[in-house]
């Protein structure tokens, strides 16, 4: 007999539906998986015979062959177990075909029957969405359930999946209160309202994440940089829903959503360390998979001792820094994805020659004056306008509006050539002996378009 089941696939970040069509027929006895299943697909053979013999299920011992529709798109991840076991029990009548009409099951199953959790569940809750009831772990049933019109149904065994089907037991479809998600923010362990000194490099700080620039720290060790930069997400506005969802949908995808929260509400902050490849940071694989650019999407991409990168590795950021995504292409496939880690239009990489004595320059456009001085142990005063901007919400920060940054009235307008006063970044290029190829623009101004060469 044929049976049918809807079960869905990861390509990238995207999930599409796929027809799991099992038939059982004479002949002796096989298990074969045919529509160009990767290694774990095909392990699922053993994983669905062990879990169906384990749960009091019968396993047929006659020659059974399951095709993954559409043939030509290539299916991996250990999702498609849920829909192969019960397209098995379909085609041997147990469950009827009219209880899987309209579903889509997906889940991982253990040798006992237990349905393990899988990544990108809330990709798979985008691809149902309006359409088709969805089943799957409980452990991915919030996660799917955040996405609107979606009627995700948690399961925790095959058995249980089977007595749903059967309609001898009821399931409630999971619920989430996105506003309680958002109200409810994980604390933040580095504040930037604990910074003390370096007023000026807070102040640049300030106005990247205000207009969702790039900046650039360059100083001796043991100045602050990796400090502050850390701190960044923490005055970074609050995130839309629309980018929550937009950035638990890379995180899921890459199964990192492994702290209980369905949706990411907290700016990502992403620090990779300078011996990753190309395709760790970018992305990539046969089957492709976001990289560390992608996973800081609405956040922090933090490149600490840029020098130290691999040359090819950094160049493979001009054309995501330029357009915005990430385009990889497969022999299999092209997968574009969104890259949006600070925003802006960004600068060409550096080579910087030798470490400044006494200043720590910082990416500006090139008319603002940005005064950057060396690490300074005094504290600041107690009514300097950034204290303690991230906690209560003033200026900007968590509960400030995008754009508003705080300025001091009492402090005056400093000469450029001033000792000790702010530098615009043509001349900090110039304390800085930074090395440019002939014919490139180093700083462009995202305005005017202006720059220095």
């Amino acid at each position: 007999m044929l049976a049918k089941v809807l079960s869905a696939a990861l390509v990238g970040l995207d999930a599409h539906l796929v027809e799991v069509e099992v038939d059982i027929g004479g002949g002796l006895p096989q298990f074969s998986v045919v529509g160009l299943p990767d290694a774990t697909v095909r392990e699922s053979r053993d994983r669905v015979r062990a879990a169906l013999k384990n749960t009091g299920f019968s396993f047929p011992v006659k020659k059974i062959t399951v095709n993954l529709a559409p043939a030509d798109l290539k299916k991996e991840g250990s999702g498609l177990d849920l829909a192969i076991a019960v397209g098995i029990l379909v085609a041997q009548e147990v469950l009827p075909a009219e209880a899987v009409a309209g579903r889509v099951l997906v889940g991982e199953l253990s040798l006992d029957g237990g349905v393990k959790p899988i990544a990108g569940a809330l990709s798979i809750g985008m691809a149902c969405r309006h359409k088709r009831a969805l089943i799957l772990p409980a452990e991915n049933a919030e996660e799917a359930a955040v996405v609107e019109g979606v009627s995700a149904y948690p399961v925790h065994t095959l058995p249980e999946t089977v007595e749903f089907l059967n309609g001898a037991r009821a399931i409630s479809p999971a619920t989430v209160d996105r506003r309680a998600l958002f109200a409810t923010q994980t604390a933040e362990e580095d504040d930037f309202a604990d910074v003390r000194g370096q007023e000026h490099a807070k102040r640049a700080l300030e106005v990247a994440a205000a207009g969702g620039h790039n900046i650039l720290m360059i100083g001796p060790p043991g100045s602050g940089k990796t400090m502050l930069a850390r701190r960044l997400p923490g005055i970074l506005p609050p995130m839309e829903p629309e980018e929550a969802i937009e950035a638990t949908r890379v995180h899921s995808v890459a199964g990192l959503l492994t702290d209980g929260r369905p949706l990411i509400t907290a700016r990502p902050f992403r620090a990779p360390h300078h011996s990753i490849s190309d395709a760790g940071l970018i992305g990539g694989g046969t089957v492709p998979r976001p990289g560390e650019v992608s996973l800081a999407h609405h956040g922090v991409l933090f490149l600490d001792e840029i020098m130290e990168f691999k040359r090819h590795v950094l160049d493979g950021l001009r054309q995501p820094l330029e357009d915005g995504t990430v385009m990889l292409t497969r022999v299999s496939a092209a997968v574009s994805r969104a890259r949006d880690a600070g925003g802006g239009h960004e600068s060409l990489p550096l080579r910087v020659l030798r470490r400044p004595d006494s200043r720590v320059p910082l990416h500006a456009p090139p008319d603002s004056a940005v005064p950057v001085p060396f690490v300074r142990s005094a504290a600041g005063s107690p009514g300097h306008p950034y204290r303690g901007a991230s906690r209560t919400g003033q200026g900007i920060g968590r509960g400030g509006r995008t754009g508003d940054v705080g300025l001091d009235p009492s402090a005056g307008e400093s000469s450029p050539s001033a000792p000790g006063g702010p530098l615009s970044a043509p001349r900090v290029l110039q304390q800085c002996s930074v090395e440019v190829p002939a014919g490139q623009e180093v700083l462009r101004d995202r305005w005017g378009g202006a720059g220095s060469h």
